[in-house]
């Protein structure tokens, strides 16, 4: 393994740099069942027994992902049968005054979609991959991603122009991610960090209407829901501004910006027509930055960012934030993969970061 450590003058303020080499139940009846129809997703109570069954959850941005998987399958399978599409609630989505760390973790996003899809009500479950544990459960599998979109984050305000360092003193931030929280710490100390949940929209009202001075979202979801109006500004919220954070400033989760397509790992037919529309390169990345925080022990109580890139055909990159006894570890490694594999450059670089 050839070791290009992140010099210190890229090293964000407040980071620690590690200049050193590794060696080398069946769904509750909650469900609403809808039909595709080009670009759009509607509801239809009589759908059965025709086509694909898909399942996904019934959030605006989970809608608009299913529209972008199934506009990619039919590109790609131009004499596909029809595509029903099954919106699930998930406990996640019930739950909405406490901590995703308190009551199971991100898994509450999917337990009721997944568990439809081992009852094979469903054929395939699309998911933001972030939202899956790094264990699959037993019988399932991850199918395919698509190509991954702009996977930075944003910071949303009321004020134009402002960044994390010229936010006011003890300006109050709104999130429920540790990896974030971290993040935003490790820059401004002085952050006072408020939980903050629901989905894009509902925190989007939260920022306008409370005490809150800023919250941070993820870009990709900002520009599938169509809300990105420019790269300062949103579409319907004229008075919140956007500033996009670079990877410096706020490194993304593992799989941040990725749509997931899980299956039964025995339905062959499945498998193959998801297969279609994988996009290779994403793959490579993905498969290491789960490794690394599976390796980790990652979860939503753990702050871990992770986020890979290849840099050139045969080189993979892998940036990590980590921070085991609060004090974040920024540390950045490349791997030639003719020499190893995308799972165990996550692994192996996973066991030196906790050995530090």
């Amino acid at each position: 393994m050839t070791q290009t450590p992140c010099h210190s003058h890229c090293i964000p303020n407040g980071f620690r740099n590690l200049d050193l080499t590794i060696r080398t139940e069946r769904p509750e009846r909650t469900e609403t069942y809808m039909r595709t129809r080009g670009s759009e997703i509607f509801e239809d109570q009589s759908l059965k027994g025709e086509g694909y069954i898909v399942g996904t959850r019934k959030s605006p941005l989970a809608l608009a992902q299913t529209t972008i998987v199934i506009d990619a399958l039919r590109q790609a399978n131009p004499t596909l049968s029809p595509i029903q599409v099954v919106g699930i609630t998930t406990t996640g989505d019930r739950i909405t005054d406490q901590s995703l760390s308190d009551i199971g973790g991100k898994a509450l996003f999917v337990k009721e979609i997944e568990q439809s899809l081992l009852n094979k009500e469903i054929d395939f479950a699309i998911h933001s991959l972030k939202d899956l544990e790094t264990h699959q459960p037993s019988g399932l599998t991850i199918a395919c991603v698509l190509e991954r979109e702009d996977a930075r984050d944003v910071l949303i305000t009321r004020q134009d122009g402002l960044t994390l360092k010229t936010l006011k003193q003890g300006a109050i931030i709104g999130t429920c991610s540790p990896r974030r929280a971290m993040q935003l710490l490790a820059h401004r100390p002085d952050f006072r960090i408020i939980p903050i949940r629901g989905n894009v929209q509902t925190r989007l009202r939260q920022i306008q209407s409370s005490g809150y001075d800023g919250t941070i979202l993820a870009l990709a979801g900002l520009k599938r829901l169509g809300l990105l109006q420019d790269e300062n500004s949103l579409s319907g919220y004229s008075d919140l501004c956007v500033t996009i954070l670079s990877l410096k400033e706020m490194l993304p989760a593992a799989g941040q910006g990725v749509i997931a397509i899980e299956a039964r790992s025995d339905d062959s037919e499945i498998l193959s027509l998801l297969r279609t529309v994988n996009h290779d390169p994403t793959e490579l990345c993905i498969r290491a930055e789960r490794s690394l925080l599976r390796e980790l022990g990652g979860n939503c109580h753990t702050s871990i960012a992770a986020f890979a890139s290849i840099i050139d055909p045969e080189i993979l990159a892998l940036d990590v934030v980590y921070a085991p006894r609060d004090v974040p570890i920024y540390y950045r490694e490349e791997i030639s993969l003719s020499n190893c594999s995308p799972e165990d450059f996550g692994i192996k670089l996973a066991r030196y970061l906790k050995n530090s």
